[in-house]
């Protein structure tokens, strides 16, 4: 299950969105950023262990507006952070998801990836820590 959040923020300006995450059994968390309208997104830095870059399947506009971020996790929770900065003012939308795995027998096995406690430095976001 993946959750979506949207934030607002202006053009040219960076922006850092920190997480922190658990996944039981360990397993990998991934953000996807989609830039809304005409935006693109280009990736900045991460935390040690993570990785922010563009997507390299769809068509070039999709490849400029859409960045994938992730971090392999292990147990307990994780805090990273990563930037991105848009080209134009708009919003962006964050889809929260994990991993699914495959045991030994090739059935999919379920990795809950959790949430909590999301910030953003350089822009609008509501909820971020899931209280309301």
């Amino acid at each position: 299950m993946k959750a979506r959040l949207i934030g607002s923020f202006l053009s040219a300006v960076p922006l850092l969105l920190t997480f922190a995450v658990s996944a039981e059994p360990a397993g990998m968390a991934r953000i996807n950023l989609a830039g809304k309208g005409n935006v693109k997104l280009a990736p900045g830095a991460a935390s040690p262990g993570a990785r922010v870059g563009a997507i390299t399947w769809g068509s070039e506009i999709e490849r400029k507006q859409n960045l994938i971020a992730e971090i392999t996790l292990a147990d307990g929770w994780t805090e990273f952070s990563f930037s991105f900065t848009p080209d134009a003012d708009g919003s962006v939308q964050l889809d929260l998801a994990g991993q699914d795995k495959s045991g030994d027998d090739k059935k999919k096995i379920a990795l809950y990836t959790l949430y909590d406690d999301i910030s953003v430095r350089g822009a609008e976001l509501k909820n971020g820590d899931f209280e309301t």
